[in-house]
């Protein structure tokens, strides 16, 4: 198996789960023409363990940018997107640790 992609390592943990956590509480709007809402935290919880291990701390800092200046945020897309990914992590997970 080839080695994990770099941003599968923990690095900016704290900063990343700064961010998330503003995510969080903080009301937004995903779709243009919706109004700003939270999201559930059903889906946090599994976005938070997602964003931690394969998004790069640039991309969650343009994530809030974008809260922070009222432009949509598509979540629920954002979300697909990265539990496509968790699979993979898996598969490191258990390559690695039986190694």
């Amino acid at each position: 198996m080839d080695e994990p992609p770099e941003s599968v390592f923990l690095e900016d943990y704290e900063e990343k789960m700064a961010i998330l956590d503003y995510i969080a509480n903080t009301s937004f709007v995903q779709q243009p023409g919706m109004k700003a809402k939270r999201v559930k935290q059903t889906m946090v919880s599994r976005f938070v363990w997602a964003c931690i291990w394969v998004t790069p701390i640039q991309t969650l800092r343009q994530w809030k940018a974008t809260i922070d200046d009222d432009e949509p945020l598509p979540f629920d897309k954002m979300l697909s997107h990265l539990n496509a990914i968790l699979p993979r992590l898996i598969q490191y997970y258990k390559f690695f640790c039986y190694i």
